[in-house]
């Protein structure tokens, strides 16, 4: 299974195979069938992170009348905590077995490791001709342009989760495209799957010892190791950050949509980026909380994650803001110092 360490490392030396899938042309998330549903059974895949214990109490919000239930690694020690939120746990190895685990449910929600497609593969060959809605949980890091200046890329693409180019354009050798392809391809074959792209996640864990975002460890364990946060260039490449009720509230916006949305004129793809944040602005924000200065360095000085500081990271997500979701924080600056 890749980490996002491991895909880092092997991002830039990827070629690119572009998805020759075709997407929906659907223009206006207002454009939907006559129908109306909604979820009596939820599971959740990737419940002992970030995103899942804070979903949680969306989802029963929501969904007040639906029985919730988490997947979870059998010896777990998050179990237990994963109880306490109110959820029935299973126990399931995600390494085999998952295609049997997911059936009978009406929606299934993929929060696991985006950047690892296996969990989306075996999640879709589950679902494969059943009527339940399947939403996987991507991140914004498909969107960094590879450069290695550190400086904004004017000409970088912009990514509209409103353009069908773009969403074609989407291919194997992004960061988490591999599982995002699968998602796409799944909707064109007939199953009711959607994908929620999400910008670099921040946030105060619910369960003790679980993650505060990827890109938070990635960039905090990076920092430590040099002694210093690293700004390559005039740092004004963009990453973009959102906190984590701001992409649950993301998440329950897109599942509200799937209620009503089905067959060719659903739209599929979803962009929650929340805010731009410089890397210049990275290091000030993070060397504050890690007690470390700022530094300007080479590329080649920048650490394991040289290939994101160099870069630049630009999506919009019009669909989404359709939805009535905007990004309202806390910002990184009030959060980091809880975290770190």
């Amino acid at each position: 299974m890749p980490g996002p360490l491991n895909k880092l490392k092997n991002l830039f030396s990827s070629k690119p195979t572009k998805n020759t899938s075709t997407t929906s042309t659907s223009t206006s998330t207002s454009n939907k069938p006559s129908h109306k549903m909604t979820y009596n059974s939820i599971l959740i895949l990737g419940a002992t992170g970030l995103i899942g214990p804070h979903l949680i109490p969306a989802l029963k919000k929501a969904y007040p009348s639906a029985s919730i239930s988490a997947l979870v690694r059998p010896g777990s020690d998050k179990i237990a905590a994963v109880q306490a939120l109110g959820v029935k746990v299973i126990e399931q190895d995600y390494s085999s077995g998952l295609e049997t685990a997911v059936k009978g449910y009406d929606l299934v929600i993929d929060s696991a490791n985006s950047a690892d497609p296996a969990t989306t593969k075996a999640a879709v060959e589950g679902l494969k001709g059943s009527k339940a809605t399947f939403l996987r949980l991507s991140g914004c890091g498909n969107f960094i342009n590879g450069s290695k200046t550190g400086e904004y890329d004017h000409d970088a693409k912009l990514w509209d989760d409103s353009k069908a180019e773009d969403i074609a354009a989407i291919h194997d050798a992004m960061f988490n495209g591999a599982g995002d392809v699968v998602a796409i391809n799944a909707a064109k074959e007939g199953l009711e799957a959607f994908t929620l792209t999400i910008g670099g996640i921040y946030g105060v864990p619910v369960i003790k010892g679980a993650s505060s975002g990827v890109f938070v460890n990635l960039y905090s364990s990076n920092a430590k190791q040099l002694g210093y946060t690293p700004v390559i260039g005039d740092g004004s490449g963009v990453m973009q950050m959102i906190h984590i009720d701001d992409a649950v509230s993301a998440i329950i916006a897109v599942l509200k949509y799937t209620e009503t949305a089905s067959g060719a004129s659903a739209h599929r793809y979803f962009i929650a980026p929340g805010f731009d944040y410089t890397w210049k602005r990275l290091a000030e924000v993070f060397g504050n909380a890690l007690n470390l200065s700022p530094k300007t360095v080479s590329f080649e000085e920048a650490g394991f994650i040289a290939g994101l500081i160099g870069s630049t990271m630009k999506s919009v997500g019009t669909k989404t803001a359709e939805l009535g979701w905007k990004a309202t924080g806390p910002t990184l600056e009030e959060v980091l110092p809880q975290v770190l």
